[in-house]
């Protein structure tokens, strides 16, 4: 641009210039003056201060026109060179011929560095093809052209640039320039370039699951779908689906649209809700999820649906339901035969025992007649087999009582109600002391929980447990048991606690098993039938039971009655 010139400077080369016209279209010696009359000067003298006075006004007024002129050049100069973007004039061959400060800004080059010089230096170099191609189109076409590339600071830093380009004739009207502007595109280039790793991610995720899920507008035309549902679109309905198309258009069942219009009408009012869908002739079930989707304003602006194929599932859950029939129907033959069974054990057991004890009975009554009414004349040796008959016969008589209770206990089903723990044990403590002769021992019940249980049947599990605790301690000098109970979160859990003579804990798995015994009879009498009996009325009622000692400390015997028994 040319530069400013000062008011002295206009008015001494506009006066050079009126001069140089006057001395070509002027002769003063065409003018006599002594030739002319008074009245002829006069007038010319007004004449030429009228033209003086015309020119002074003219004067001022091009005077104002000129500084408005220069006002405006540098209001325009400041705001091209300081404009949001760079503008740049390239010619023919690719020569800068014209730039901004705004380009030089952001190439960081002085205005002297980047004139004359080709744009394809400030291009990087992986990016001269597009500029190139870009510069084939404009030249072609003559139409507005846009390019985004790389460009390379003065730093070497690199930097997406946008190019908008136009072709314009130079000030000779015959040299074709090319207009561009450029801007930094650095920061929504990286953003784009985010966004479309994000949806290829995205894409890529909703790809990867087995169910074909699939998103509409509020006109029922797709946003977005993976090739899960591509593919059984195509599979079902043959066809070939793209984003904006309206998915009830493939639908060409009338009620099966019908049944998904109401469906996705339901998500598009904002309602998350599950379905399931059989679809006749393809003999294919669906299961069906949809969820509305929200604007930022929580506003419904679409629906989402996840569809899986669960046609594999139905067949299976078919089969397991027959299976379960069918297995259901044999259980219930085979307890119909356990029950049979066990009236029938039942019934053998006590018929077995009425038949046993009779004999057993004889037995033992006619040796002790013979001991009673003979035992004078028999010999010591006859006596003591005898003994031996009578001792074997009771022995025998016990062993046939405790099966047929073992069998009464196995075959029958518990009457539950509410147990007072507390209250029971007393009652089979205070038998216990009734019934037999035992050294002195302490008793202590801690408050017990209750449970719902059959009483008669917690009966006999406390009375073994308690019978065996005072029976294990009668060689000790101390004897105390000690009983206490808690409530857990699925279960009552009681305890029994004696400081009797406790046992190898490796052989704590013999205990519960029917005539199983870990000290001889001769040092602790019994038939070990009571503990077998404690364990089939524990698990009848749905808990466990089980056994922790130590040879010479004691032991503790625990049980559980499941809460929901309650």
């Amino acid at each position: 641009m040319k530069p400013k010139l000062t008011d002295s400077e206009k008015s001494k080369r506009l006066r050079e210039h009126a001069e140089q016209m006057i001395g070509k279209e002027v002769n003063p010696e065409s003018v006599d003056i002594h030739s002319m009359t008074p009245e002829a000067i006069a007038s010319l003298v007004h004449n030429l201060q009228v033209h003086q006075i015309e020119l002074q006004l003219q004067n001022e007024e091009l005077h104002n026109i000129q500084a408005d002129l220069e006002e405006s050049q540098a209001k325009y100069y400041d705001l091209y060179n300081n404009a949001p973007v760079g503008y740049l004039a390239i010619d023919e061959a690719g020569i800068i011929v014209e730039t901004n400060d705004t380009f030089c800004k952001l190439i960081s080059y002085s205005r002297q560095q980047v004139l004359n010089q080709a744009i394809t230096d400030f291009i990087a170099p992986s990016d001269q093809d597009l500029y190139y191609l870009h510069n084939k189109r404009l030249q072609t076409s003559r139409d507005h052209q846009i390019c985004e590339l790389r460009m390379i600071r003065n730093s070497g830093k690199p930097f997406w640039a946008r190019m908008s380009a136009v072709t314009h004739y130079g000030y000779d009207k015959k040299s074709l320039l090319c207009l561009v502007t450029v801007s930094n595109v650095t920061l929504s280039k990286d953003q784009e370039i985010l966004i479309t790793k994000q949806a290829g991610l995205l894409q890529a995720l909703i790809d990867s699951p087995e169910a074909a899920i699939f998103s509409l507008d509020m006109d029922y035309r797709y946003t977005a779908f993976n090739h899960k549902h591509q593919t059984e679109m195509m599979k079902v309905w043959k066809a070939e689906i793209k984003i904006g198309d309206r998915i009830l258009d493939f639908m060409t069942i009338p009620e099966l649209a019908t049944q998904a219009q109401h469906s996705m009408d339901r998500a598009l009012r904002g309602e998350s809700f599950y379905e399931e869908a059989y679809q006749s002739d393809q003999c294919i079930y669906y299961e069906l999820h949809w969820s509305p989707v929200f604007s930022k304003d929580s506003d419904v602006v679409g629906l989402t649906c996840f569809v899986h194929n669960i046609t594999q599932r139905k067949q299976v859950e078919a089969i397991i339901k027959d299976s379960n029939a069918y297995l259901e129907q044999r259980v219930q033959e085979r307890t119909h035969q356990l029950e049979s069974a066990n009236l029938e054990l039942e019934a053998f057991a006590s018929a077995a025992a009425h038949d046993l004890r009779g004999p057993l009975r004889s037995i033992t009554g006619f040796s002790q007649v013979l001991l009673e009414d003979y035992g004078s004349v028999l010999d010591d040796n006859a006596l003591k087999l005898l003994a031996t008959i009578k001792r074997n016969a009771d022995l025998m008589d016990s062993h046939v009582v405790s099966l047929v209770h073992l069998a009464r206990v196995s075959g029958t089903d518990p009457n539950i109600s509410r147990i007072d723990m507390n209250r029971l044990l007393k009652t089979v403590h205070k038998n216990i002391q009734s019934e037999q002769e035992t050294p002195p021992y302490d008793l202590v019940i801690a408050p017990l929980p209750p449970a719902y249980a059959d009483p008669d049947l917690i009966y006999i599990v406390w009375s073994n447990l308690l019978s065996n605790a005072v029976k294990f301690m009668q060689k000790q000098s101390i004897r105390t048991i000690t009983i206490t109970g808690v409530k857990r979160s699925d279960f009552v859990e009681y305890c029994i606690r004696d400081t009797g003579a406790g046992f190898d804990p490796k052989s704590a798995g013999k205990l519960f098993g029917a005539f199983q015994r870990l000290h001889s009879a001769t040092e602790y009498p019994g038939i070990g039938i009571g503990l077998s009996m404690v364990k089939r009325i524990i698990s009848k009622h749905g808990g466990k039971v089980w056994a922790e000692s130590e040879v010479g400390k004691g032991a503790s015997f625990y049980f559980t009655i499941p809460i929901e028994k309650y």
